[in-house]
């Protein structure tokens, strides 16, 4: 089973129906967090919100995580010991306010488990590719408090001293 998630703010139809139409080609469980977008998914379990537990079941039972480049989804998945593959929303298409998230993808595609589909022909040869490699995508997961040269960067840069 995998999981796609979409977040809760803002609906991701491109996201979720080429997902929805990639799964016309091949056997696959999907089970969906997909808000309150205007595309009904037909091949796949979709909800339009699910209870934190139930998502954080869901996430945990699932073999790797499809998603939006929010960070909260992607810290989640890795904390979750989840490989991830995600695809940034684009302003340019309505899908977002700005394209913050295509940042979020070029530092986060640095760390192990996370893989970027920045358009949808990426997104489904990134599918298949991970699909067929084995039945669990698990990765090391994020220590749960941020590293000494993390929290002495921050607290550099609140001080006004240069990186």
């Amino acid at each position: 089973m995998l999981f796609l998630t979409v977040g809760s703010q803002v609906p991701f139809d491109r996201l979720i129906e080429t997902v929805d139409r990639w799964l016309e080609t091949v056997e696959c469980e999907i089970v969906a967090q997909i808000g309150e977008g205007g595309y009904t998914p037909k091949n796949m379990q979709a909800h339009a919100s699910l209870e934190p537990a139930e998502y954080k079941k869901l996430m945990g039972q699932s073999q790797f995580v499809i998603a939006h480049a929010g960070m909260g989804t992607i810290i989640s998945s890795l904390m979750a010991n989840k490989e991830i593959i995600v695809m940034p929303r684009k302003a340019i298409l309505g899908e977002h306010r700005s394209d913050h998230q295509l940042g979020t993808v070029r530092e986060m595609s640095k760390l192990e488990g996370v893989n970027v589909a920045v358009d949808e022909r990426e997104l489904l040869l990134t599918l298949e590719e991970k699909l067929k490699l084995s039945d669990t995508h698990n990765v090391e997961p994020l220590p749960k408090f941020a590293s000494g040269s993390l929290l002495r960067s921050v607290s550099g840069f609140l001080k006004g001293n240069e990186p």
